[in-house]
């Protein structure tokens, strides 16, 4: 018959074993817990990131549909082909309208690449025309030959029409990024 002292001998990797099952639950615990929270964190900056491009955005196309922008340039187009002579209104352009995406361009990457890969192309077109109404209030095309300004003319209605036309495809792609929600997120990535 075995002592106890000999039952404690023979078993003496049992507290052992304790400690690195201890061990092995800590650090697992540790980087479950990091993850998690860097995923949260992750998720929380895309919403936030999304709804202010967003807001931004539809604020920008409001304002471009408010002022007639593309229906003034078309009708400036249509009088200037009938005259032979480039006539247009200006439009001025006093404030920074894209202020939240120059402030939050070097976070676009926590959007999915699709998004943040239109939001780009939006963004770009926007500040085209932006330019293009800046060259008109300064009066540059009036001076150049009626071919190159009418043509000049209709690229920047152009140009504000692809505006129209991919913001407006962007902003429900922009909504759903803005209320997707951790949960949602994960069921996507498993």
């Amino acid at each position: 018959m075995m002592t106890l002292a000999a039952a404690s001998e023979n078993n003496w990797w049992i507290p052992l074993v304790g400690v690195v099952i201890g061990g092995l639950i800590t650090i697992i615990s540790n980087f479950a817990a990091t993850w998690w929270t860097d995923r949260l964190k992750r998720a929380t900056e895309r919403q936030q990131l999304a709804g202010a491009i967003c807001g931004e955005l539809k604020g920008i196309l409001s304002l471009v549909e408010h002022r007639k922008i593309a229906s003034i340039l078309r009708r400036s187009c249509e009088v200037s082909l009938g005259t032979r002579k480039l006539q247009y209104l200006s439009f001025s352009i006093r404030q920074n309208y894209f202020e939240v995406f120059e402030k939050n361009v070097h976070r676009i990457g926590c959007l999915p690449p699709s998004v943040a890969a239109d939001v780009s192309e939006v963004y770009v077109f926007m500040k085209g025309a932006a330019e293009d109404l800046k060259t008109m209030e300064e009066g540059s095309p009036l001076a150049w030959d009626f071919d190159l300004g009418y043509m000049f003319l209709a690229g920047a209605l152009q140009t504000i029409e692809i505006v129209e036309a991919k913001g407006r495809a962007l902003i429900p792609k922009l909504e759903r990024e803005a209320s997707r929600t951790i949960w949602q997120e994960l069921e996507g990535s498993i």
